[in-house]
């Protein structure tokens, strides 16, 4: 940090303004945001980055790393002993609730975890507390998320950051997903020489979307949804344009309760019928095995210490915020003692937004949260109160303080679990308690792990000596893809000639005398009959009406809601552009998100007069018109 901090000092405000808007505008371009596939007409989140990076000594992330592989190793031992022997229950280590009193623990899960690790993804929020020690918040088993924002904050911040700040030892993250591909493909390869590997995501409406097109895109592996599956005999496949194509390995970034609406019920649409029979049957490997978020209930935390002496023979290296369960009597007592100073929170539902600071309730509050503990305590934690560590931040160009939580990501590698060097940093301006979410907080941080010697470079780019074999086609197509391109394509043809329509009208409608141009009626009705304009204006008395349809034009243009207008038209684009971007070019999808945003902006800046509407049609047309070229 000494380094570091004596080089910022060096850095003018006004140059880190001006490359904190360069990192802005580079997540911007890249379609970087939370949330930013819900419906175009609700505010989306963009994703924020501070410039200044985390920095943690090569040293300190050895013991982290330590504790974390610890910790990996000892939740998978306990997801496979929950969902076979039991064998911690039978021996009074764990009470029988964590099960049986747990609506994580699904009895078809039972039988499925039979290869060598259950845990094969793996998370941990971690904070540093004002001592200096590290502790983990959470544990992420389900379905980890965030590894593609820390990627993307590295290669920002690689980028943008000005020179002097550069740091040639910071760990490189390629070899972790490198790493990634390795553990995915042998996962298969008792299925297939060459496993094929499907990311399955649950759809747009997913807050992390953003993450599965890129994971996929990144690790070269196709990006399906529920409806993109079936099973036929005993094997899953994938519906192409060529036909069925059988899946090897298939990577879950959805809710495993809703992975079998067949066995599981309920009707989630990113669900396969017949999944865990198939997986009975060693026909696919799922990457995490459903069952592994039973861990991530905080219930656990109280009595890991145990766990791990009795497994591992070891105490935690990396120790959890303390934590009491409720329904242990002992552990209750102690929570009445400081009940002041702990955060309650459900005992069996993943850390992150449900819990209480006790300090902030009043007396009234306080007595009624504990009558309630009191009539069901095993169903409540409770925790200390964490206060995390200062880290230097960039607000409006100066330096100040900041207060970080930290998400690192391990993947098993078939002996051990292999840690990222580095991670996703959330900053937030006070040390109270975080949701533990990716987009908690102001703005997130890139995570630098230092070593002694700088790392080789590495890329998951294929080899340029290898042949590459030419294919016209690409067999692996899934049809709803193809459905959602044939619907992007007509959206984009759609704009293009209600642009050029609108234009042609908007020129005659602003010459000196409009009701003169004998064209001008034959436009109209053309707009009217697309469904842009009310038919009400093409009328015996058109010219009286010109007036009123000059005036009220402009906004008929910015109506979204007009389903086959052009506002709409454009949002339809952009949505599935965004949806498929996988199977697009990168200027391509840049392109296509920035012709929305520029519409949309000067639609929002007011048009006053047609003028206005000409200006920003005009420059439609040839944004329009690159995107076609792209494609």
């Amino acid at each position: 940090w000494s380094r570091f901090l004596e080089n910022l000092k060096e850095v003018s405000t006004e140059e880190l303004s001006r490359r904190s808007l360069q990192a802005d505008e580079i997540l911007n371009e890249n379609g970087v945001t939370f949330n930013v596939f819900h419906d175009s007409r609700q505010a989306e989140r963009p994703w924020s980055l501070d410039l200044l990076p985390l920095i943690i000594s090569a040293g300190e992330w050895e013991t982290v790393a330590a504790g974390l592989q610890q910790r990996a190793r000892l939740l998978n031992y306990i997801i496979r002993d929950c969902h076979g022997p039991r064998q911690l229950i039978l021996d009074g280590i764990l009470p029988p609730e964590v099960l049986f009193a747990n609506p994580g623990y699904v009895r078809p899960f039972v039988g499925l975890h039979k290869g060598p690790s259950s845990l094969t993804l793996y998370s941990a929020e971690l904070a540093r507390g004002v001592d200096g020690g590290w502790r983990i918040m959470a544990d992420r088993a389900e379905a980890p998320a965030g590894a593609a924002f820390a990627l993307e904050n590295r290669i920002v911040v690689s980028r943008t950051i000005p020179p002097s700040l550069h740091e040639p030892t910071v760990r490189r993250l390629a070899p972790f997903f490198l790493t990634v591909q390795n553990t995915l493909k042998n996962l298969g390869r008792h299925l297939s020489e060459n496993p094929r590997i499907v990311i399955l995501s649950p759809g747009a409406k997913y807050p992390y979307y953003f993450e599965d097109v890129y994971l996929a895109r990144y690790l070269g592996y196709t990006l399906v949804e529920g409806a993109d599956l079936a099973v036929r005999d005993d094997r899953v496949f994938l519906k192409t344009l060529a036909g069925l194509v059988p899946i090897d390995v298939l990577v879950s970034r959805g809710i495993e309760r809703g992975i079998d609406p067949l066995e599981l019920g309920g009707g989630e649409p990113h669900g396969i019928p017949g999944l865990l029979k198939v997986m009975r049957a060693g026909k696919v490997a799922v990457v995490n095995v459903p069952g592994c978020g039973l861990v991530e209930s905080p219930i656990f935390m109280s009595f890991l210490p145990a766990v791990c002496k009795r497994l591992l023979g070891e105490d935690l290296l990396l120790p959890s915020i303390p934590t009491w369960w409720c329904g242990d009597a002992e552990q209750f007592a102690m929570v009445r003692e400081r009940f002041q100073n702990l955060v309650v929170k459900p005992a069996f539902e993943s850390s992150g937004g449900s819990e209480i600071i006790v300090s902030r309730l009043d007396d009234a509050s306080r007595n009624e949260l504990l009558n309630r503990i009191a009539a069901r305590p095993y169903d409540y934690v409770a925790q200390e109160l964490i206060a995390r560590s200062a880290v230097p931040v960039v607000r409006e160009g100066k330096v100040t303080i900041g207060h970080a939580a930290v998400r690192t990501f391990l993947v098993a590698d078939g002996h051990d679990f292999a840690v990222m060097p580095g991670g996703l940093v959330r900053v937030a301006p006070t040390p109270d308690p975080m949701v533990l979410s990716i987009s908690a907080g102001d703005g997130s941080k890139d995570l630098w792990i230092l070593s002694e010697t700088p790392d080789p470079p590495m890329t998951l780019l294929t080899d340029p000596g290898i042949p590459v074999p030419l294919r016209r086609t690409n067999a692996v197509f899934p049809s709803r893809v193809a459905d959602d391109l044939f619907w992007f394509g007509q959206s984009l043809d759609r704009a293009d000639f209600l642009a050029r329509l609108l234009r042609s009208t908007i020129e005659r409608m602003t010459v000196e005398s409009p009701a003169d141009v004998p064209e001008l009626i034959g436009l109209v009705r053309a707009l009217a009959d697309q469904g842009q304009i009310e038919p009400g204006f093409v009328i015996q008395s058109f010219s009286s009406q010109l007036p009123t349809l000059a005036e009220e034009l402009p906004a008929m243009v910015a109506n979204a809601d007009e389903v086959r207008g052009l506002s709409a038209a454009i949002v339809e684009m952009d949505r599935l552009g965004s949806l498929e971007r996988m199977w697009m070019s990168p200027d391509t999808v840049r392109k296509v998100r920035e012709t929305a945003i520029e519409f949309r902006d000067s639609m929002q800046s007011g048009w006053r007069e047609l003028v206005d509407v000409l200006e920003a049609i005009n420059d439609l047309i040839l944004n329009l018109a690159a995107i076609s070229g792209l494609i």
